[in-house]
């Protein structure tokens, strides 16, 4: 498959996928999760029949209800430990049409959305107003300069946007910035690649990231507690793999804000 019907096929699903996300904004999560395995499931049984490989599908039923149950076992306390988390305020930097936030939204205080487009801002704002989710606001932004005040958000997440900064350390002290103290960043993106076309394909600034330079960018910033770990790797070419690194901003708890603390600064 050539790099371009690649990127064409990656802005297809992404458009479906914010399609779905509007169509089943009514269902419970876990129950949107059990229709989509079972999708998955029904494909890939198709798939396995037409390729004559039924048989290796046989199992005892003990290790079948060991897989299912664990899968949706884990699922289940997931969601959960989600619905029963406190509700914190949570600061989505380059948050594109921003399915993350809006899944965080369902449990969130209030999560603010920041993106350097107009257009992602207006397609976004207009899907949290469709799902009913008021504590979802956008903002037109960079994440090297977030609009939002000082130690103002409980958790910070940069979800594949790091490689579109042009100065990623200054979008990594942002982060820090804009947290409470005991606050947390979440980055995931890719890991350092050699995938040339990914600048005219998608935008991107940089090639990914090494392990090394996630951590280094967290620690220059002042985060503790960092741990960087490789989280995926895709099958096909050209074979990213997905990096998550996670950090603490130091000087204990977070406590809850005044009212005023919300409010981003123009």
């Amino acid at each position: 498959m050539s790099g371009t019907a690649a990127g064409i096929g990656a802005l297809a699903l992404w458009a479906f996928l914010a399609l779905l996300s509007t169509m089943a904004a009514g269902l419970p999560p876990l129950q949107l999760t059990a229709m989509s395995f079972a999708v998955a499931g029904a494909v890939g049984l198709a798939v396995v029949a037409a390729r004559g490989r039924l048989s290796a599908l046989r199992q005892p039923p003990l290790v079948w209800a060991h897989g299912v149950g664990g899968l949706f076992g884990y699922h289940a306390l997931y969601f959960a430990a989600l619905r029963l988390a406190p509700p914190i305020i949570v600061a989505d930097l380059g948050a594109g049409e921003g399915l993350i936030s809006q899944l965080l939204a369902r449990r969130a205080q209030q999560v603010w959305c920041i993106d350097n487009s107009p257009r992602m801002v207006e397609v976004g704002t207009d899907l949290a107003e469709r799902n009913g989710l008021h504590n979802l606001t956008y903002r037109l932004g960079d994440i090297e300069k977030v609009p939002l005040p000082d130690e103002s958000v409980d958790l910070a997440i940069l979800s594949q946007a790091l490689h579109h900064a042009h100065h990623p350390q200054s979008a990594v002290n942002e982060a820090f910035r804009i947290l409470r103290r005991g606050g947390q960043l979440l980055v995931l993106d890719l890991k350092e690649h050699s995938f040339e076309r990914a600048r005219e394909l998608y935008a991107d600034v940089w090639l990914g990231f090494g392990e090394s330079a996630l951590h280094r960018f967290l620690r220059q910033a002042g985060f503790e507690q960092v741990e960087v770990s490789i989280v995926a790797r895709e099958e096909q070419e050209p074979h990213f793999e997905t990096i998550l690194a996670c950090g603490i901003r130091p000087g204990g708890a977070t406590v809850p804000p005044p009212a005023a603390s919300a409010v981003p600064v123009d």
